[in-house]
């Protein structure tokens, strides 16, 4: 089963886990327009990509991933 989430405009704050969590075959996560912040781990994907456009606030989070996904590759 594929499962495909896009967060635009949402917060994801002060979690004692993971602020986006990709899990599961066939997860996906495209993030865009959003904060993540003040949780354990700014992102995790242990079986699929999150992905950002770029246009992210993701920082102040404890542990790893600290930093924004990859930006996507928008071909035109």
């Amino acid at each position: 089963m594929m499962v495909s989430v896009m967060v635009r405009n949402s917060t994801s704050a002060n979690n004692g886990t993971d602020g986006l969590l990709a899990e599961g075959t066939g997860a996906t996560i495209l993030v865009t327009r959003s904060t993540i912040t003040g949780n354990n781990t700014g992102w995790f994907a242990p079986t699929g990509p999150v992905t950002s456009y770029g246009d992210n606030n993701i920082d102040g989070n404890m542990n790893a991933n600290t930093q924004p996904p990859g930006p996507l590759h928008i071909s035109k």
